[in-house]
């Protein structure tokens, strides 16, 4: 998977909404909301599936793939 050394953010292109994409959260609360029984989830980007805890960089801004969605984190990339 391309996100398997998840503490260096995958560099990806914008999301394409044609190509399957898990929901952002813009905070781990907006995540925490989710039940747990999709804690196990992975992420899509683009078509492409990541790991829980992988991060993306997408134009400066990092996201973390927590219970099958995006999370933005407040740091940059």
């Amino acid at each position: 998977m391309p996100g398997s050394d998840n503490h260096f953010p995958v560099q990806v292109a914008p999301m394409d909404p044609a190509r399957k994409n898990s929901k952002v959260a813009k905070s781990i609360s907006d995540a925490d909301t989710v039940s747990m029984s999709r804690a196990s989830k992975h992420c899509y980007w683009n078509d492409t599936e990541f790991e829980p805890d992988d991060h993306v960089c997408d134009r400066g801004t990092c996201y973390e793939c927590s219970l099958g969605y995006w999370v933005m984190l407040d740091e940059s990339c």
